[in-house]
């Protein structure tokens, strides 16, 4: 029948987040244990008596209002050192992330006092569209703002299916670490493909989007593992860095990358490269990404001798150039057909003015622009002798790797106007050659 309390001034607890407002605190013996340590998730009970402050909280995250049932009380951590705990579950847990696709099932007090100091955490289940996980999140302020930093665990892993709520080809059972979710994003480490490649990936919905975008940066990788069917060719050597691939669902058209839902690692990265390519294209600053996989990196063409071979071949010294454009979905996908894994391969950037060795001066080159395709270019359609692959520089599929531009020849008193590309390919003989036409 122990039950002694009274009633206590207004807490001043040292460093409450603003979010959090403090009430009606009661100091209490007793012999029963309070209502919030019975609620409160895997709290150990202490022997009797309690000794407790209990007080109505209300806590303010993802737009709502949480209230708890809560109480200060002593207790020991795992090194059986004394703490403060502040322990309590919320009534109705719902709506804490503003992440869409993660919903809250349970949600728990878990803050710590100890050294004079506060640590301010939650901790509960949750739901990340069809995976159960549990999270931990730390309540922190960040320029005078404060946020909710939750991390994400699963005993059976969390993948990029989970994260975006669709099949995303090639990374559905890439399994995640570190995942955490600020606000409306959500980023994590991963390692990519048979090398383990190291890299990140974030998830993001901009505007009233239900449908997540997934952004992956990757440290490096060869060009064959980028696009398939490359090794062996002229592209053979070529490193990618810097890269980042972008996922927009359907109707998700119109993304900038400058979005202010876009992470910041992810919006650097992209900006980089974007300023690269837009100082030979200023149509570049102003890029919109598409629906489906984008691609923004860095090509580096020291270590493959076909690149080295077309660039010097228009006078192209850069050994690094940025590429733009587009992937297919089913690039990473292994079980996938050839021609499947090139659909939509559209990369691209505009080049500095060639300056072709022994160039005629009747002949004048500008807008140069190399392009990796899965369709032949315009130029290689109209050249003479490619229709169906004949002739024995023209690869009968993609990828094309070509430097594609305006030529105009002036002869006979008259200016023509071609549509020519410079492409590797191979003589009778079997040797590479570079070759121009349109």
């Amino acid at each position: 029948d122990l039950a002694l309390n009274v009633a206590l001034p207004e807490l001043k607890v040292p460093g409450l987040p603003d979010t959090i407002k403090i009430t009606k605190p009661v100091f209490a013996v007793t012999e029963a244990a309070p209502a919030a340590l019975k609620l409160a998730k895997g709290a150990k009970a202490p022997s009797v008596p309690y000794v407790t402050i209990g007080m109505d909280l209300v806590m303010q995250a993802g737009g709502n209002a949480h209230d708890f049932d809560s109480l200060l009380m002593v207790g020991k951590d795992a090194k059986g050192k004394r703490v403060i705990d502040l322990v309590g579950s919320a009534k109705a847990p719902k709506g804490l992330f503003t992440f869409k696709g993660l919903s809250v099932k349970t949600l728990d007090l878990a803050s710590v006092y100890e050294t004079n100091k506060w640590d301010f955490r939650l901790k509960g289940t949750a739901a990340l569209n069809s995976a159960d996980l549990d999270f931990d999140t730390e309540i922190k302020k960040d320029k005078g703002k404060t946020e909710y930093v939750a991390t994400l665990t699963s005993k059976s892993g969390i993948t990029a299916k989970d994260v975006v709520g669709r099949d995303v080809p090639g990374f559905d059972k890439v399994v995640l670490d570190k995942v955490v979710v600020t606000n409306d994003s959500l980023v994590a480490d991963l390692e990519f493909g048979a090398k383990k490649t190291k890299g990140e990936i974030a998830a993001f919905h901009p505007g009233k989007s239900d449908k997540a975008v997934m952004a992956v940066t990757l440290d490096k990788l060869v060009f064959s593992d980028l696009v398939p069917g490359s090794a062996g060719t002229v592209l053979d050597g070529v490193g990618v860095e810097g890269l980042t691939l972008v996922v927009v669902p359907p109707k998700g058209s119109g993304l900038k990358p400058d979005d202010p839902a876009v992470p910041a690692k992810i919006a650097a990265n992209m900006k980089k490269v974007l300023q690269d390519a837009a100082k030979h294209d200023a149509t570049k600053s102003g890029y919109t990404l598409k629906e489906g996989f984008n691609i923004l990196a860095d090509l580096d063409l020291k270590g493959s001798k076909g690149m080295g071979s077309l660039m010097a071949s228009g006078g192209v010294t850069e050994t690094v150039i940025p590429i733009v454009g587009t992937i297919s979905r089913s690039t990473f996908n292994k079980t996938a057909a050839a021609a499947d894994r090139l659909k939509d391969l559209a990369l691209n950037v505009a080049l500095p003015e060639l300056k072709v060795p022994g160039l005629p001066d009747i002949i004048k080159m500008t807008k140069p622009v190399f392009a990796v395709t899965e369709a032949a270019p315009a130029a290689l359609k109209l050249a003479k002798g490619a229709k169906g692959a004949k002739a024995p520089s023209v690869p009968p599929s993609g990828p094309y790797v070509t430097i594609g531009m305006d030529l105009v020849m002036q002869a006979a008193g008259h200016a023509h106007d071609f549509d020519s590309l410079l492409m590797v390919g191979k003589d009778a003989a079997g040797k590479r050659v570079i070759n121009l036409m349109g």
